[in-house]
């Protein structure tokens, strides 16, 4: 190969050099863009927070606090139950996400790997409760509430999460139906009880399944 073939090769060695450098810096700088846009309402929830009540309505808004007011936050922990109010919302949270992986779980099991006859016909009619708009019972579940003494507290929150939920059940019970068969009639011949089964077999290879109906009820809740 001649000189003159080889100097174009060699000029092609910076290029790609530099095209990928160009590259890496337009994907830094979009990232970095899509990064501050998403970030933006954060800052603006705490700017907006240290800011007093003529600060907040003036136009044009200002991006920075002046001055800052630290102690909007001890006012507002002062004038309202705000410790209260996150201690009922980690108390409803958290036990309506338990019941909802305990209930779930275990009719899902029942519906999946426990023989019985016409399973198939109530799993069909637990499916159709979920096209059931809450419009419609939302009048019918407080009428009995209210008949049982529970209005006014958070029994009517956590309780129907332990008694099932149709969308839950049917995640759980796809999950379920994957695990082998086998499993479960082996522990049979060996004298487990449908409980032992759930319990010590079924639950310990469920648990992404359970921490996915878990972090659905926590965030609605």
């Amino acid at each position: 190969m001649t000189v003159a073939e080889q100097l174009p090769r060699a000029a092609q060695v910076p290029s790609a050099r530099r095209q990928k450098v160009v590259g890496s810096v337009l994907a830094f700088v979009v990232t970095l863009a899509v990064t501050l846009f998403f970030a933006f309402p954060l800052y603006w929830m705490v700017v907006t927070a240290l800011k007093g009540d003529a600060e907040i309505f003036q136009s044009p808004p200002s991006m920075v606090p002046h001055p800052a007011l630290w102690s909007n936050f001890e006012r507002s922990l002062a004038q309202i139950p705000f410790w209260s109010y996150i201690r009922n919302s980690l108390l409803y949270a958290v036990l309506s996400a338990t019941g909802a992986c305990f209930s779930g779980a275990l009719v899902a099991y029942g519906f999946s790997k426990v023989r019985w006859p016409g399973r198939e016909a109530l799993f069909f009619v637990v499916l159709i409760t979920m096209l059931l708009p809450y419009q419609v019972t939302m009048i019918p579940t407080y009428l009995i509430f209210r008949s049982i003494g529970w209005t006014g507290t958070l029994l009517p929150l956590i309780v129907p999460a332990f008694l099932g939920n149709a969308y839950f059940i049917f995640l759980m019970r796809q999950f379920i139906r994957t695990l082998p068969d086998e499993l479960s009639d082996s522990a049979r011949i060996d004298g487990c009880s449908e409980l032992r089964i759930f319990t010590a077999i079924v639950v310990p290879l469920i648990k992404p399944a359970l921490a996915v109906v878990f972090l659905n009820q926590f965030l609605n809740a």
